[in-house]
């Protein structure tokens, strides 16, 4: 796997404990309030503002979960959460002036052994997108997740679609809902 430090710096949330303890019990859900909006460019977070890379980590118990999730990266992380993976982050991928943002999903508090069913259905989905001549490719990099309350670094993994060779912004932004079905696929 890759290393995070290496595509990008690395993600930060608060109180990252208390975050796991919410998604593993839902008698422990506080019930959180819906804490976002959409921007005008479909971004999902604080602010509704497409330059936000905030928003509130909602556990999968919590009642605004599903609806606080990106349409497109929607199914994979529900697939990641049917197979108990922790997800904390998620974004399907936007346009922003002539660059774009990719697809990705972050996990925490994984297993390895999990780990390695994402490897085959990752390698799974890339091998049909490389047939289907996609020009996208699932990668996965592990990477720390820094608590901002306490100071803690925890282990996380995010899962990136990325364009291969010269893909252009439009090709890659229509791809993501196929690679992302392929994916779901190959993970079943």
């Amino acid at each position: 796997m890759l290393r995070l430090v290496d595509k990008r710096f690395p993600n930060s949330m608060e109180n990252v404990s208390d975050f796991i303890v919410r998604w593993r019990s839902e008698e422990n859900c506080l019930g959180a309030p819906r804490a976002y909006k959409r921007s005008p460019a479909g971004r999902i977070n604080y602010q509704g503002a497409d330059d936000c890379a905030y928003a509130f980590p909602y556990a999968h118990f919590d009642s605004c979960f599903t609806e606080s999730i990106e349409p497109l990266v929607r199914p994979l992380v529900e697939m990641l959460v049917i197979k108990n993976f922790i997800t904390y982050t998620s974004c399907e991928g936007h346009v922003l002036d002539a660059n774009h943002l990719e697809l990705h999903v972050g996990i925490v508090d994984y297993c390895t052994v999990k780990v390695g069913a994402v490897l085959e259905a990752m390698e799974a989905a890339n091998r049909v997108l490389e047939e289907q001549g996609m020009m996208v490719a699932f990668k996965l990099y592990t990477g720390d997740l820094h608590c901002k309350t306490t100071g803690e670094i925890v282990p996380c993994l995010d899962f990136y679609l990325e364009g291969c060779g010269k893909a252009s912004v439009v090709q890659y932004m229509s791809a993501r809902e196929i690679a992302v079905g392929q994916f779901v696929h190959s993970m079943q």
